[in-house]
């Protein structure tokens, strides 16, 4: 009968410990990323909604912060930020699914293409018939599925606005890095 205990009592301790770990790994994986807020949002027609972002590792070098905005149902969103210094007023940077660099005061997008180990970029001109194009002091968004933008600053929040005719959901989610 003892035989039998120290056998169960070895199965488990490898259990508990491949268990912890496996913890261990993902604690360590997500250390890296921290997703602080997210939110699914039925919003109406010009309702406004607003995402504060606080990145408490701001003062770590290269860090910053992504927000990402599912728009299922393709509704046109306008998108503005405000933040601690100008050039989060005034940058809008995509980082997935393209890597496109919105300037506001130029109000172009210029888009990283890199192939070869070499980075050339591609001017893209503000139109309305664009997924995402510059629209005075931000931007408009329309499309079904899934845009990334990354931004430097801390802390800064970013107003989403349903300027469609209907009523729409959306998920947003904001990462840490």
């Amino acid at each position: 009968m003892k035989r039998l205990e120290k056998k169960y009592l070895k199965i488990f301790l490898v259990t508990l410990g491949l268990f912890l770990l496996v913890i261990s790994i993902i604690v360590f994986v997500n250390g890296t990323k921290l997703i602080d807020y997210f939110q699914f949002t039925k919003l109406e027609s010009q309702e406004v909604i607003t995402v504060p972002i606080n990145n408490s590792r701001s003062n770590q070098k290269e860090s910053y912060s992504t927000i990402t905005i599912e728009n299922p149902e393709g509704a046109k969103l306008k998108l503005t930020a405000s933040g601690a210094s100008k050039s989060s007023e005034t940058y809008w940077k995509e980082v997935e699914p393209n890597v496109i660099l919105y300037d506001m005061q130029k109000n172009i997008g210029i888009q990283s293409i890199e192939k070869n180990n070499t980075i050339t970029e591609r001017i893209i001109p503000n139109d309305k018939n664009n997924e995402v194009y510059i629209e005075n002091d931000g931007i408009i968004i329309q499309y079904a599925g899934k845009k990334t933008f990354k931004f430097y600053e801390n802390p800064f929040e970013v107003k989403i606005r349903n300027i469609s005719n209907n009523t729409t959901k959306i998920n947003t989610y904001i990462e840490y890095h």
